[in-house]
């Protein structure tokens, strides 16, 4: 359709303009990385971790949401790159082995409530802001301009037909996190089944895992995803 000819992308321009603009963005991770206690202020590492969590980790969501995930890929690595040296030099972890220092940051991704720091790994969150901001935002556009409800984003390409790569990696994208949802559910279900240790009481003690694991039928096709009234009004939260 006309209302979506024109779309040229300029892969490789657009990647390397958003590596340089991350590494602009973190540049005041320097500074708050020197962060110091004052003789009656000893409250510097919290505030580290606080701006590293809030203002820092968060400069990429935006692009996330509004450019493909093979455009973002490079940015999203080097960010991570970046977030993770500041943590170890924070924490001091950077002195321990590389297994350790790997655990540490696997720790430190983690959410709060599990644990962790809340440093979210921008490359791991990619594909789900990407199917986050078409659920949100497909039916709006469609109710707005009128060419774009002749656009079928979930068609595939065919022999007559050719489905432009934002769209294309739509698919790719959702269709990679319902193989991961599959993973994760499958170890869980391990998890459950298989004994971890007993107590000296005897009792079997299994590994843990966190509750709250959607079951696989209420997972929407993409087609459904975005379209339903629910999920458009609900999942700016998907897209981070």
């Amino acid at each position: 359709p006309n209302a979506a000819k024109g779309y040229q992308p300029r892969e490789p321009l657009c990647s390397a303009q958003l590596v340089k603009r991350v590494r602009i963005a973190l540049e005041p991770l320097d500074g708050i990385i020197q962060l110091r206690d004052a003789p009656s202020l000893d409250i510097a590492q919290q505030a580290q971790h606080c701006l590293m969590r809030y203002c820092s980790n968060t400069t990429l969501v935006y692009f996330l949401r509004t450019m493909p995930p093979s455009m973002t890929i490079e940015a999203a690595q080097e960010h991570d790159r970046l977030i993770a040296s500041a943590f170890h030099r924070i924490v001091g972890s950077e002195a321990g082995s590389p297994a350790q220092c790997e655990r540490a940051l696997r720790q430190a991704r983690l959410p709060v409530k599990l644990g962790g720091l809340g440093l979210t790994s921008m490359a791991a969150i990619r594909r789900a802001a990407w199917v986050g901001t078409w659920a949100l935002v497909w039916t709006p556009l469609r109710q707005l301009h009128a060419p774009f409800r002749a656009v079928d984003i979930t068609a595939e390409s065919a022999a007559d037909f050719q489905q432009l790569s934002i769209f294309t990696e739509l698919h790719y994208a959702h269709s990679t996190l319902l193989d991961d949802y599959d993973y994760v559910a499958r170890t869980y279900e391990q998890y459950d089944r298989q004994v971890f240790n007993y107590c000296k009481e005897g009792l079997a003690h299994f590994r843990f895992h966190p509750d709250g694991l959607p079951d696989r039928d209420t997972l929407l096709d993409l087609a459904e995803g975005i379209s339903h009234p629910s999920i458009c009004a609900s999942c700016a939260c998907w897209a981070g």
